[in-house]
Parts: C-alpha cells; sequence; structure tokens
C-alpha cells in the first residue's frame, strides 16, 4: 500500500566541504511518511521490503525522486552537489538495472555526473565480477561510485584498484570516539591517507562534536556528514540550511 501510494520519500544528509565550509554533497536516505505513525525509519521496514520482493521497485523511485533533486537543486542555484544514493545487491543485479537508470536520467534531464552511487564491500562481495561489469557500464553514464562503511566488512583492497570507486566513507564507528582513542585515530588516519594516494575522495560519516570536525580537517580528510552540521531533511529545507552555514562562517570570520 506505501509504495501504490508513494508514501516513501527521501531526506537528505548534507555533505560538506571540511576546507571550505560548503555544501557539495547529499545523502539521500529513505524515510516512510505513514498516514498515523509519522516518518518511520529504514529499520523499521527494509526488511519486510526485502522479503516481499518490493526493493526493486522502491529502488527505482529513489533514484527517480534523486534526479528529480538535483535538478531541483540547480534550479535553487544550489550548484555543484552530488546526490548520493544507496545502491543493494538486489538492486544492481537486476539484469534490466543499467537500462533503467539510464532511462530515468534521460527522461528526468537531470546530471548524471552529480548522482552517485553508494555501495558497500558485502554488496561487492556478492558477485564481485558481475558487479564490475554493472558499473563499468554505469561510469560510462557519468554515474560515480562511493564505498559505503568502508573497513567494516571483509576489506579487500584489489577493489580499490579493479573498481571504478571514485569515493571511500569512513564509517561512524571510526569517527565516534574522536579525537580520545588511539585505535580510532590511527584507522581514520590511514584511510585518508590511503585515499588521497589512491587520488580518491574520503568522506566521514558521523561527525557530532566539534573535536571530531578539527581533527577529521587536521588530517586532510576532504568532507564530513553527521549531525554536528544537520541530520537527513527534507529537500525543501536545504536553501534555508545552505544560508545558516554562509552566516556561519561569516561569524566564525568576524569573531
Amino acid at each position: 500500500t506505501a509504495v501504490r501510494k508513494n508514501q516513501f520519500e527521501l531526506h537528505y544528509q548534507p555533505r560538506i566541504d571540511l576546507a571550505t565550509g560548503q555544501l557539495v554533497g547529499l545523502e539521500a536516505l529513505l524515510r516512510w511518511n505513514h498516514p498515523e505513525r509519522g516518518l518511520v525509519s529504514p529499520g523499521e521496514f527494509l526488511s519486510a521490503c526485502e522479503d516481499m520482493g518490493l526493493m526493486k521497485t522502491i529502488g527505482y523511485q529513489v533514484i527517480q525522486h534523486a534526479c528529480t533533486a538535483q535538478l531541483w537543486l540547480e534550479e535553487q542555484r544550489l550548484q555543484n552537489v552530488d546526490v548520493a544514493v544507496n545502491i543493494s545487491f538486489s538492486k544492481i543485479q537486476d539484469d534490466r538495472f543499467v537500462e533503467i537508470v539510464k532511462d530515468i536520467i534521460s527522461r528526468s534531464g537531470a546530471d548524471a555526473s552529480r548522482i552517485e552511487f553508494e555501495l558497500t564491500e558485502s554488496t561487492i562481495l556478492k558477485s564481485a565480477g558481475a558487479i564490475k561489469a554493472r558499473m563499468d557500464e554505469l561510469r560510462q553514464l557519468g554515474i560515480s561510485f562511493s564505498l559505503d562503511d568502508f573497513g567494516t566488512g571483509f576489506s579487500q583492497l584489489s577493489h580499490l584498484t579493479e573498481l571504478p570507486i571514485s569515493a571511500l566513507k569512513i564509517d561512524a564507528c571510526f569517527v565516534r570516539d574522536l579525537p580520545h582513542n588511539e585505535h580510532q585515530e590511527a584507522v581514520c588516519t590511514m584511510i585518508i591517507e590511503m585515499g588521497r594516494r589512491l587520488g580518491m575522495l574520503v568522506i566521514a560519516e558521523g561527525a557530532e562534536t566539534h573535536e571530531q570536525i578539527e581533527f577529521l580537517r587536521g588530517q586532510n580528510c576532504q568532507q564530513v556528514q553527521g549531525f554536528y552540521y544537520s541530520p537527513a531533511i527534507p529537500l525543501q529545507q536545504l536553501p534555508r540550511f545552505v544560508q545558516e552555514q554562509r552566516f556561519k562562517r561569516r561569524e566564525q570570520q568576524f569573531s
């Protein structure tokens, strides 16, 4: 019923450039706008959707909404902002996945170079060869890829050299106790340095405190997302968020 009545919607968590403080990306996160319960987080319904075979349908709706969001951002003069979508194994293994994504981008008029697909290591490991071929096809459309939750799965460094991955996302579990946890410091520093040497963007997730932000900035981590800046918010709230960030940066400059 929720799929049929289009009750699933996207909220977007801002990704911030640590050098400039500017909005440079968004992660699209699924929410169920239940008529009685209000907003329901994906942890409560995604497994049921998987069991019912609905994830392909929902997945394509998410990509469609993300493309629409990318166009809307351009209309609001919020340019050069990437919109990232999480892609599950059930989506990317669909034989028609590339064809449907190509059709969605073509019909929407979205800029494919501003669309990013996030994959996890566990997704890639299920069928690395087939997924690489699928990624290569999508890359030709202009879509970029990030490796989500990096370091939490069975890390195979060969993925970083064999797959068309342009960004690594440091999982929030490695950021949580920065800068007071030596092991987390070591892992974050290692991932940032490795990303730099491989020419990849590094994005830290789950940043909630000023200390965490300063540590990541000091290690030359390029981007960050987390509650320190903003939780996931509806698309229409983004212009106001950008204005507030500009105001805060001005205040810091003159303080």
